[in-house]
C-alpha cells in the first residue's frame, strides 16, 4: 500500500514513477510522504466509522497493518 501511494504521489507531481533518481526509482523518494499521509488517516471521521459498520478497532488495525507494510525499493 505504501508503495502504491508513493507511486501515485510521484505521478501527481508529474514525474514518471520509474524514472531513476540517484540510482533508485523516483517513486522511492515519496515513501516517507506516503507513510505520513496514511498515518494521518489513523483518526477516522464519523463518516468513515458509519460506512459499512466499521468500528474504530477495525479501522485502526487496518491502518496499522498498512503502516507496517514495507515498500520494496530496488536499486537494480
Amino acid at each position: 500500500m505504501i508503495e502504491r501511494v508513493a507511486r501515485e504521489l510521484c505521478r501527481c507531481d508529474g514525474y514518471p514513477e520509474d524514472l531513476r533518481y540517484e540510482g533508485m526509482p523516483m517513486w522511492a523518494s515519496y515513501v516517507d510522504r506516503a507513510r505520513k499521509g496514511i498515518a494521518a488517516m489513523r483518526e477516522p471521521n464519523k463518516a468513515v466509522l458509519s460506512a459499512g459498520g466499521c468500528t474504530m478497532e477495525h479501522w485502526l488495525r487496518m491502518i496499522d497493518a498498512v503502516l507496517i507494510d514495507e515498500a520494496i525499493v530496488s536499486a537494480d
